[in-house]
């Protein structure tokens, strides 16, 4: 009963504590007006967080000697063309290797027969077979009366029927088979040396691949309709981007050189409290290090994977680099999508031969050194969040913000857990209730 007293006494007193309430309330309408900003103001959101990303390094330049607003200005440059390096690099080799893979497959597709076809060829063979078996009756017949006979005109119509027998006859002479008794094509043969060959065949001959393949058409059909049609008419959207691609740059730029004065006018429209202070203190020691830390393991995943996929020689080795590198932003969810991808192509590939597990081995071993030796380099005591709190944050805020909200999921947790451990540091230093 003293415990339960005590309890009540302090929740009490931490909900009666001005400073955590203008602190819950000042992080709440902050949640707020950013969860509106990113549903209607995205380019600002964006421009923000580049420009807290950046604000480290040009701190770092500004205290070797630079000037401020040249070190500003120079960083802002060198991130504007390396940026556009990388995207005159990455777009042909995009662009080349998602137009070869659906060339591969348009191909393999318009090389299926359709199934209303199949319907409708089924019974005019069944007719042929059906003819072919009275024509091959009267054959025995007219043979037996030829041989017992000799009749000339027996013998005439003899060969007619013969001729037309070779007609209903498949290649080499042998007699064309009902669809319901040919055998079922044999499955792949995994030692085979042409990959593409052989998994294109077994599609196209087995009922099962030609059904899949049906399904897989009919909703890339629906999916590139879609697709078509939205970029037909969102003219607006192009417009947008455009826009956005000379906004951000500028705003980041003033966000940059006007930072202390927009702080400090900020700072005046918010309640002074030392728990704010701290949260502010968590986040630059946290999250700015987590995101610069995510884009560095980004970029060196990419790059090993990038030598390893050319090295073996496998097919879209830059779209399969792009998307492992994309993988580590998205912790054990993207790993296990991004493998499928990676298994499929490299069994296409090289079938079950060495080099199928050469690629195996290669891809394992850079999952190894991304999670024994780059993460803790990078993330030692950054953000340390339970794997459960990691899969629920990336379930709720991808459902709120869709993609963005799977790649943000971790960040903004970790912004969550700071507000909980700045609470945490505030009643722990309360005085205990009398």
């Amino acid at each position: 009963m003293n415990a339960q007293a005590s309890y009540r006494q302090k929740l009490e007193a931490f909900f009666s504590d001005h400073e955590i309430q203008a602190f819950c309330l000042t992080v709440g309408a902050t949640c707020l007006l950013a969860y509106l900003m990113a549903a209607y103001l995205p380019a600002l959101v964006v421009g923000i967080l580049l420009a807290y990303l950046l604000n480290g390094l040009v701190n770092k330049l500004h205290e070797q000697g630079f000037n401020r607003l040249l070190s500003i200005s120079g960083t802002l440059l060198v991130s504007i063309i390396g940026l556009a390096m990388l995207m005159l690099y990455a777009a042909p080799q995009i662009t080349a290797q998602m137009t070869q893979l659906t060339r591969q497959y348009t191909t393999l597709v318009q090389s299926l027969p359709d199934e209303e076809d199949q319907e409708g060829d089924a019974a005019p063979e069944a007719e042929q077979l059906s003819q072919l078996s009275g024509y091959s009756m009267e054959l025995r017949e007219l043979a037996n009366s030829e041989k017992d006979g000799g009749d000339r005109g027996q013998a005439a119509r003899l060969k007619e029927i013969a001729d037309r027998l070779g007609e209903l006859a498949g290649p080499g002479g042998e007699t064309v088979a009902s669809p319901a008794t040919k055998p079922p094509a044999p499955p792949p043969d995994a030692s085979s040396d042409d990959g593409k060959s052989r998994i294109s065949d077994w599609l196209l001959k087995t009922p099962q691949g030609q059904r899949a393949l049906r399904e897989f058409q009919k909703y890339l059909s629906s999916f590139t309709e879609t697709l078509t049609e939205d970029l037909a008419t969102n003219v607006r959207g192009v417009l947008q981007l455009v826009i956005y691609l000379v906004l951000i740059p500028m705003l980041i730029f003033f966000l940059l050189r006007d930072k202390d004065t927009i702080i400090h006018w900020c700072s005046g429209m918010l309640p002074r409290s030392r728990m704010l202070e701290n949260l502010k203190d968590e986040l630059d020691q946290h999250f700015a290090a987590y995101v610069r830390g995510k884009i560095i393991e980004a970029l060196m995943v990419f790059g090993l994977c990038l030598i390893a996929f050319f090295s073996l020689r496998v097919g879209y080795a830059f779209i399969l680099a792009v998307a492992v590198g994309l993988s580590v932003i998205i912790p054990f969810v993207g790993a296990v999508v991004v493998t499928i991808p990676v298994v499929l192509i490299g069994y296409a590939e090289f079938g079950l031969d060495t080099g199928f597990w050469w690629l195996i081995g290669a891809y394992a071993l850079i999952q190894i050194l991304d999670g024994q030796v780059i993460v803790p380099l990078l993330f030692s005591e950054v953000v340390n969040l339970h794997p459960a709190a990691i899969l629920v944050a990336i379930l709720v805020f991808g459902t709120l913000w869709g993609i963005w909200g799977v790649f943000f999921a971790i960040p903004l947790a970790s912004l969550i857990k700071a507000c909980i451990n700045v609470i945490e540091k505030k009643v722990a230093a309360a005085p205990a209730p009398t």
